[in-house]
């Protein structure tokens, strides 16, 4: 409320939306995390008109094939910031319908819907985009009517949607995805249900166009022979048929067998699930559909009491006992399926089951016993808890969330008619449609709400023992992280000041460096360092005597050249022995010259070679301070992350104390804020240690690189000294330094 995501959102245009860099990321992360579960905060970002600045966020200016990964990891976080505003939670009904028609008005849904079909989506965005749209149309009427309205390439959104679902050749995840969204544009959509329906049946206009519709390809799909498509077919029309009408219109679609011969869709589907052979969630998609279908319809229940195969294959299955998942899970969709039989008020069969036969084999050779020991096993399964908590298909692809809703709704009631408690067969049907009495409807409804209360705060405690634990290892590695940070930068504070101590004692930079040198590569030997002074001594004392030697040399030379001439001036022309010695005279005065100026120029490079030395020196010293700055910065850093995340333990282990008196919703918010949190320090100190160990790397390299322009500036330094240069007076300082200091070790 004080501008935040305002802010945020200039970031991102600043950064040029999709195309920037990890700060897009960053930001709409943050963003996300102000957002999600924040009922206060999405309206706030609604009333304040900032939807619709992230329309310009989907203005792509290249083709999705040509974006770099952090493109798509920032679609990919804007796409869940989205869905994070029209989420399927009750608490939020509310808020989503209101975020829902905002998106839509300011153009967004129009947009994803046209980038959901788009050929050279990467997997991810494209799964993530059409989870999007269908939470975005997900029950609202308006928004669906634009998305069946739209096309793509000449063909509906519906039955591109469609054959998504049915594409053999996608991902399986890809699929469930597609039929999420399929699902989505469906729910409480009775026209669009209702026209897929029709398109089962066969049409005198349709074969005249060629063309395949929608209630064709689904049809196809759920005898297609693969196990997934065959299963998402069936969920497909099990969002088809919400009401009773669709059902009943359902019961009319006959599939060819054989040349002139015909049956019925009901009776098919039975007899395949039927087949032990068929895979195993090909016939888990037909149960599902066939337990939609027979609920509140007794036109269905009535086709299927006429089919003794089906029969006969449900009561077989329930008194089978198996130690096999895939079994249990066939066993106690069954007994549902039987259930849901005796549960239907008005049914007309005739034949050779009724629903009392049905009830009477059901008491009586089945057994009551049978029917509990089905039925808990999937209620009880974890599978069956996580998709009763997930609008969203699981990739395990078994149950879905609407049949998970129906098994809760019946379990109890279906075992209380079993079991002789209630007798609903002889109760006439109520003129609104209800099933059961109102007592029995009381009573269920009770049982139903302290179940469900029980089961959720089970699987609430679940997951705050997993979060505690994994937030318990974090912290853990952390403060592991830490204590071995904190050593390194002991260890280097350490070697610091005895580089200083070192230093300030020799007094003498080039001593002090190699002492540093030798002290890191773990060879530093006291002997050696003698012999290698005691080596530059001699050198220096032989240089200074050849040019004091040549000096005198070159005096003595002139001054006997000198005699020479004054002497031939005096006596006249001078005898060719006494030329002959004047010739050699200049000739040797010449060449003292000549090396006396070659001593000269080598003096005078050897001079600016120490001057661009020394300022080389003075640089990589400052370079060296910046460094330990840096590194006490970073430790400061360090030390707010690690109280940062006590504070957050401590916050946690608040939490697990009073779990059970707070309510589940606010817990849960609880929790994803402290994931967050945690992510996000378990980040920074991540950076925070790579930004270390970078800096140690780096002032390693620097002290390496001062010992060795040591050096080099003691060498030429001794070297100017030999040709008598003359140096400054810091320079001489040094000079005299080093000179003690070569003495000493020598006694």
């Amino acid at each position: 409320f004080s501008g935040g995501m305002e802010r945020l959102l200039e970031i991102i245009a600043d950064e040029e939306y999709s195309e920037g860099l990890i700060i897009v990321e960053d930001c709409i992360q943050l963003l996300l995390n102000l957002i999600r579960s924040n009922t206060s905060n999405q309206n706030y970002f609604r009333e304040t008109s900032l939807v619709p600045r992230l329309a310009a966020f989907f203005d792509f200016k290249r083709d999705a094939s040509q974006w770099r990964p952090q493109t798509v990891q920032n679609v990919l976080l804007m796409l869940r910031l989205i869905r994070a505003f029209v989420a399927p939670i009750q608490s939020q009904a509310q808020s989503t319908k209101a975020s829902q028609r905002a998106f839509a008005q300011c153009g967004i849904l129009n947009v994803l819907c046209h980038v959901m079909f788009a050929d050279s989506l990467d997997r991810a965005i494209s799964m993530e985009v059409m989870a999007t749209v269908a939470e975005l149309v997900r029950g609202d009427a308006d928004n669906q009517a634009m998305f069946v309205q739209i096309s793509v390439n000449q063909r509906p959104a519906l039955l591109s949607v469609i054959l998504m679902l049915v594409g053999d050749k996608r991902p399986p995840d890809s699929r469930l995805s597609a039929l999420y969204c399929l699902q989505c544009i469906l729910l409480q959509n009775e026209g669009v249900q209702l026209q897929i329906v029709a398109t089962l049946m066969p049409s005198e206009s349709q074969g005249a166009q060629g063309t395949v519709t929608a209630g064709q390809l689904l049809c196809r799909g759920l005898f297609s022979g693969d196990e997934v498509t065959m299963w998402c077919s069936a969920a497909a029309l099990v969002a088809c048929i919400e009401s009773s009408a669709n059902k009943d219109e359902l019961i009319r679609v006959q599939l060819s067998v054989s040349e002139g011969a015909t049956v019925a869709l009901i009776h098919q589907a039975g007899l395949l699930a039927a087949r032990k052979d068929l895979p195993f969630r090909a016939r888990v998609g037909l149960l599902l559909l066939l337990s939609h279908w027979l609920h509140d319809c007794p036109t269905a229940v009535s086709k299927l009491l006429a089919s003794p195969q089906c029969v006969q294959f449900l009561t077989s299955a329930v008194e089978e006992q198996s130690d096999s998942q895939e079994q249990t899970i066939i066993r106690g969709m069954a007994a549902l399926l039987v259930g849901l039989c005796l549960l239907a008020k008005g049914v007309t069969a005739s034949g050779e089951y009724t629903q009392e036969s049905l009830l009477e084999i059901a008491q009586r050779r089945v057994r009551a016993e049978n029917f509990t020991e089905a039925l808990a096993p999937i209620s009880q399964s974890e599978l069956f808890m996580r998709t009763a908590q997930s609008h969203y298909p699981l990739a395990e692809v078994c149950f879905t969330y609407q049949y998970a809703q129906l098994f809760q709704q019946t379990q109890h009631t279906i075992l209380q008619v079993v079991r002789g408690e209630i007798d609903v067969l002889s109760a006439p049907p109520s003129p609104n449609g209800d099933r059961l009495s109102p007592d029995v409807q009381k009573t269920s409804t009770h049982i139903l709400e302290h179940d469900a209360v029980v089961t959720s705060y089970k699987e609430l405690i679940r997951d705050q023992d997993s979060q505690l634990l994994s937030m318990r290892e974090e912290l853990r590695s952390i403060k592991q992280q830490r204590a071995k940070d904190q050593e390194e930068r002991n260890a280097l504070a350490q070697q610091l000041e005895e580089m200083k101590l070192t230093a300030s004692t020799a007094g003498d930079s080039t001593d002090a460096g190699q002492l540093r040198q030798n002290q890191i590569n773990g060879d530093g030997d006291v002997s050696d360092i003698v012999a290698a002074n005691a080596s530059m001594s001699r050198q220096l004392q032989e240089l200074t005597d050849s040019v004091t030697r040549l000096s005198d040399e070159n005096s003595q030379l002139q001054s006997r050249l000198q005699a020479q001439q004054a002497a031939a001036h005096r006596a006249g022309p001078p005898p060719n022995s006494a030329s002959t010695n004047s010739e050699q005279s200049e000739r040797a005065l010449q060449e003292s010259t000549a090396a006396l100026q070659t001593a000269r120029f080598e003096v005078e490079r050897l001079s600016q070679a120490l001057h661009k030395s020394e300022s080389g020196l003075r640089e990589q010293q400052r370079a060296t301070a910046e460094r330990e700055e840096e590194v006490k910065l970073l430790d400061g850093r360090l030390r707010v992350s690690e109280q940062e995340t006590e504070r957050v333990r401590s916050e946690v282990l608040a939490m697990q104390e009073k779990v059970l008196d707070d309510d589940g919703d606010d817990l849960r918010a609880k929790c994803n804020r402290l994931e967050a949190q945690m992510r996000d320090l378990a980040y920074r100190h991540s950076q925070l240690s790579q930004q270390n160990q970078a800096l140690e790397g780096e002032h390693e390299d620097l002290l390496v690189l001062l010992a060795e322009q040591d050096s080099k500036i003691a060498k030429l330094r001794e070297r100017l000294l030999g040709h008598g240069e003359v140096l400054s007076g810091s320079d001489a300082e040094d000079g005299e330094d080093s000179d003690s200091a070569g003495d000493e070790d020598e006694d």
